[in-house]
C-alpha cells in the first residue's frame, strides 16, 4: 500500500497522495525492517515534509520493541536528522491562544495536536474555554467550552481523537466545588464534550496516567482530610471507575511517570512522606519505595533510553538534575547546582528528545530563561531568545512533538527542535 500511494504521488501529485501515505506509513516502518530509511524513512521526508515524518517515526518507536529490526534503523536515522540540533533550537512566536486563562490545562494529543482547556479568567473563576493547536495549519481553533469552568484539573490523551479531563475545582452556580468528580471526554468524531461516569473519589492536581489495556490510572488529588490516597482505573468498556488499592500517604500535586510495568510517583508530598518517589506495581498492583531515594525530595523523574531515570530536585536558589539507575540502586548527579535565579517554584523541566531536557525558569526581570541540558554528559546550553524577551513568568508548558510549548494569558510560543 505505501508503494502504490509513493506511485501516485510521482503520477498525479503528492496532494492525491498524502492521505494514504500517512495512513500507511506506520503499518510499512516494521514491515519494511532493516531497509527502513531507504524504502520509508527518506521517501516519506521527501514526499510529506520532514516534519511529519518525525512525527510518525516517534509515534511508531514508541509502540515498538526495540528488538525490531526496523526500530535500530529507525533510531538511527532520528539521530542522523537531529545531528547539530542544538545549534538549530530556537524560539518562535506563535498566535496567541484563544484561551486567555491563568494556568489552564495543555494536553498533547497523539497525533500532534495540542488542546488547552480550562483555568482561571480574569475574573479569578474557573473557566470552561478550550482550544486546540492543530500542528497541520499552525493555528488555533475555539472549542465548544467544557460543561463546566475548571481548574487544577487533570487530563490525558487516550488515543489519536480523544482526551479524557477529570477533578479539579469545578464552577457552580453558588460558587465553586472543590475536588471534583465530574470526568469529561472529547473527541475529533463529536466536536463537542460529554460526561462520563464520576470518579469515586474527588480530587484534585491529581496524576493521571494510561496503564494496561487502555485503562485511566488516577493517583493521589483527595481531600487533605483523607489520611490515605487510592489508585482508581477507568475501563472504558463499562465506563465505570473502580477503586483499587491504597497507601496510608495523603499525595497532593504529584507527578505520575509510566516506565514500563511501573508507575513513577514524586513530587513535593511524596518526599514529604520521606521518600524520594513511589513506584506503583502495574501487575502486582502494590506499592513500593525505592531505597536508593530515600530522603531525597525529588521534584520529577523521567526515563531515558538507557532504562535509566533521569531526576531532579530543587532547593533554595538552585535545582540539581541527575541519572538514578534503578538497576544498580545508584544516584549520580551530573548537573548540580544550576542557579534559579527568581521564583524556584517556577521552574520546570521536560524531556526533548531521548537524552535531552529543557529546563525552564523564571528571571529576575520575569522573563524566562532556558537551558537545554544532558544529564548523562552534564552539558548545560544556554538558549536565549531571538530580538525579543520571551513571555513573562505566568506559563504553562508542555512538550509537544517538534519542542516545547509555552503559554501565556497573552501569548504563545513553541521552541521548535
Amino acid at each position: 500500500h505505501w508503494n502504490y500511494y509513493r506511485c501516485i504521488a510521482k503520477m498525479e501529485g503528492i496532494e492525491a497522495a498524502r492521505d494514504g501515505l500517512q495512513m500507511w506509513i506506520h503499518e510499512a516502518i516494521p514491515i519494511a525492517g532493516i531497509d527502513v530509511i531507504n524504502t520509508i524513512l527518506d521517501p516519506a521526508k521527501d514526499l510529506l515534509g520532514e516534519e511529519s515524518a518525525i512525527l510518525a517515526a516517534k509515534e511508531w518507536l514508541q509502540i515498538s520493541s526495540p528488538h525490531d529490526p526496523a526500530h535500530k534503523m529507525t533510531k538511527r536515522w532520528m539521530e542522523r536528522i537531529n545531528q547539530g540540533e542544538l545549534r538549530k533550537i530556537s524560539w518562535r512566536e506563535l498566535p496567541a491562544c484563544p484561551v486567555q486563562n491563568h494556568q489552564p490545562l495543555l494536553i498533547p494529543l497523539n497525533n500532534g495536536d495540542l488542546m488547552v482547556a480550562g483555568g482561571i479568567d480574569s475574573s479569578g473563576r474557573p473557566s470552561p474555554k478550550s482550544a486546540l493547536w492543530s500542528n497541520k495549519s499552525k493555528s488555533w481553533t475555539p472549542l465548544p467550552p467544557l460543561p463546566v469552568g475548571l481548574k487544577n484539573h487533570s487530563g490525558i490523551a487516550i488515543n489519536k481523537g480523544s482526551i479524557i479531563v477529570l477533578g479539579g475545582t469545578a464552577a457552580t452556580e453558588n460558587g465553586e466545588s472543590t475536588y471534583s468528580k465530574r470526568v469529561f471526554q472529547w473527541s475529533y468524531s463529536t466536536g463537542s464534550w460529554k460526561e462520563i461516569a464520576s470518579l469515586q473519589i474527588g480530587r484534585e492536581f491529581c496524576g493521571v496516567s494510561l496503564g494496561k489495556s487502555g485503562q485511566i490510572i488516577v493517583i493521589g488529588g483527595e481531600n487533605p482530610l483523607q489520611t490515605q490516597t487510592s489508585v482508581e482505573y477507568w475501563d472504558r468498556r463499562s465506563n465505570n471507575w473502580m477503586l483499587g488499592v491504597s497507601i496510608g500517604l495523603s499525595l497532593q500535586e504529584i507527578q505520575l511517570q509510566r516506565v514500563q510495568d511501573q508507575i513513577i510517583i514524586a513530587g513535593a508530598s511524596v518526599s514529604s512522606s520521606g521518600f524520594g518517589a513511589i513506584l506503583f506495581d502495574l501487575n502486582t498492583q502494590k506499592f513500593s519505595q525505592p531505597k536508593a531515594l530515600q530522603g531525597i525530595g525529588l521534584d520529577g523523574a523521567h526515563p531515558i533510553s538507557s532504562g535509566e531515570i533521569v531526576i531532579w530536585t530543587k532547593k533554595s536558589g538552585e535545582i540539581n538534575i541527575g541519572i538514578w539507575s534503578p538497576s544498580h540502586e545508584t544516584i549520580h548527579w551530573t548537573c548540580k547546582e544550576i542557579e534559579l535565579p527568581h521564583r524556584g517554584d517556577l521552574a520546570c523541566v521536560y524531556p526533548y528528545e531521548d537524552n535531552n531536557f529543557t529546563l525552564l525558569f523564571s528571571q529576575n526581570d520575569e522573563n524566562i530563561g532556558s537551558y537545554i541540558i544532558d544529564p548523562t554528559s552534564g552539558t548545560l546550553t544556554p538558549l536565549r531568545a531571538p530580538n525579543k524577551d520571551l513571555p513573562p513568568s505566568d506559563y504553562r508548558a508542555c512538550p509537544f512533538p517538534y519542542g516545547l510549548f509555552v503559554i501565556t494569558p497573552q501569548s504563545s510560543w513553541l521552541l521548535s527542535y
